[in-house]
């Protein structure tokens, strides 16, 4: 690649390196998840077109080992000098940079002891430490983790600032959640209270979304946490009136430039369908950077069935929400919020008047199973695109699989293709300029860690790619980064190429 000269500006969450002479894709820092404050999941891969997917494959130059399970998804850093890095946070609270290139070890950082299931009185990871996403401030080089923590005085979610270039924790780092929130008059679970969701950072603060345990066992509400990054600590939270109401989309909070977006799940106790007393679960919310929330129906939606859904724990959380920009026949584009339930049902919403209880614009069964997912989305002239996975989802033509692609109008949603993969990966979307050649890519969950990329347009296979023998977490999520895949396993990271 010809010599080039960068320059960096801020896009959301997202760092871009203006190139002179080179790729843009190969300078691109993936700092959240999904690579975007909205959480599109879309990628720009300048020379990844459909005849160059086809030659996909391992990258067994690439090699790198971890001491634990992963459940979020990597990132990527490019700094502004010296080697990028892959960065993945493991249940063991540990947090890895590895050579983007080829996977050796840039430094590995102890946050402290995980904790053992047996502490708990409920929950499906064992042990438990890192699990949701973390989140790169690029302006400082700082990635943002929370962790789970064994503490003298019992386990303890806690926030680290840790520091790209050395590993080390940064000053006034770690900061006790329920320490911070016990200063603001409120009060965390620690027990209880589980962290799944990605972290978000919008103009200067961290945001951590919380939620139950699987199992929902104990007393929790489903809350938003912000920390300031200037004076480290906690300065904000918004929490459901409802207990229960957790948040744990893989997304996280979704933020289209204005206003940040949260799903909430099942609340309890259980309420009756004819009740009118809602509390904040089954919900898309709008909230403030601040965390305020107006409770305006303006601000909010949940399905007229919430009491149902709450009763037969039909989470509208566990997909987190995101917007979408649709266009129209004529004048600016429709602004959209697509929401997913584990009910099978798919939620259109007017992004600036949620429409409080019932005021979906359309809702429409689009799977026969749950939906626990985190979608992707691309836009074409006349509609937005949107893929995610589930186990029986409402396929055209005949089709079958357990891979979706909605076609979203301002007022429609109609099922466009299905295809079929081995496992319950989260999928990306790579194009060649923002729009141009989609591929939708997932990861399945058997021993062969395979990548598969289906053609956005028509939904057909371009390739399935065997990777390593470690199988992947559920619902795990790729990344595009410097000319290649990266995906994070048990105890691994591959990378994949072509």
């Amino acid at each position: 690649m010809a010599p080039f000269r960068r320059t960096c500006r801020i896009v959301g969450a997202l760092t871009l390196f203006a190139l002179s002479g080179g790729d843009a894709a190969l300078a691109q820092s993936v700092t959240t998840y999904h690579a975007a404050a909205n959480r599109s999941g879309l990628y720009v891969a300048p020379t990844l077109t459909a005849t160059a997917a086809k030659q996909v494959h391992w990258d067994k130059s690439f090699s790198a080992t971890l001491d634990g399970a992963v459940y979020g998804q990597p990132l990527y850093w490019a700094p502004a000098s010296g080697a990028a890095s892959v960065i993945v946070a493991t249940e063991n609270d540990s947090v890895y940079a590895l050579d983007a290139d080829t996977g050796a070890q840039q430094w590995k950082t102890s946050l402290g002891t995980a904790v053992s299931a047996s502490v708990l009185p409920c929950g499906n990871i064992d042990p438990v430490g890192v699990t949701g996403t973390p989140v790169i401030d690029a302006s400082t080089g700082t990635v943002y983790v929370a962790a789970f923590v064994s503490t003298a005085k019992g386990p303890r979610n806690q926030v680290f600032g840790v520091s790209l270039a050395t590993g080390k924790v940064a000053s006034g780092w770690p900061v006790d959640i329920g320490a911070g929130l016990g200063s603001l008059n409120k009060g965390l679970n620690n027990l209880t209270q589980g962290q799944r969701s990605a972290l978000a950072l919008v103009n200067g603060r961290v945001y951590v979304p919380f939620a139950g345990r699987d199992g929902d066992c104990g007393t929790y509400n489903g809350m938003v946490v912000s920390l300031s990054l200037g004076a480290p600590g906690v300065d904000g939270v918004w929490m459901t009136k409802e207990t229960g109401s957790g948040s744990w989309g893989l997304s996280g909070l979704a933020y289209d430039g204005t206003s940040m977006f949260l799903t909430t799940g099942n609340g309890f106790p259980l309420v009756s369908y004819s009740s009118t007393s809602w509390g904040g679960s089954e919900a898309v919310v709008r909230l403030t950077t601040s965390l305020d929330f107006s409770t305006s129906p303006t601000d909010y939606f949940a399905p007229a069935n919430w009491p149902t859904l709450d009763a037969e724990d039909l989470d509208l959380g566990g997909t987190s929400a995101i917007p979408l920009d649709v266009p129209r026949a004529t004048g600016p584009a429709a602004p959209r919020m697509l929401a997913l339930g584990k009910d099978g049902h798919a939620y259109l919403l007017n992004r600036a008047n949620l429409g409080g209880v019932g005021g979906q614009i359309v809702q429409q069964q689009v799977s026969g199973s749950e939906i626990i997912t985190a979608m992707a989305t691309y836009p074409t002239a006349t509609a937005a695109m949107v893929a995610f996975e589930t186990g029986s989802p409402a396929c055209p033509g005949g089709q079958s699989g357990n891979l979706s692609m909605l076609e979203i109008g301002p007022k429609a949603i109609t099922p466009f293709w299905c295809a079929s993969f081995d496992g319950d990966g989260s999928p990306i979307v790579t194009t060649t300029d923002g729009k141009s050649d989609p591929i939708v890519w997932v990861v399945g969950s058997s021993g062969d860690g395979e990548l598969r990329g289906f053609n956005g347009a028509t939904g057909a296979l371009i390739v399935a790619a065997p990777g390593g023998a470690n199988g992947f977490a559920r619902r795990q999520t790729p990344i595009w980064a410097n000319g290649k895949f990266y995906v994070a396993a048990n105890g691994a990271v591959y990378a994949f190429t072509y």
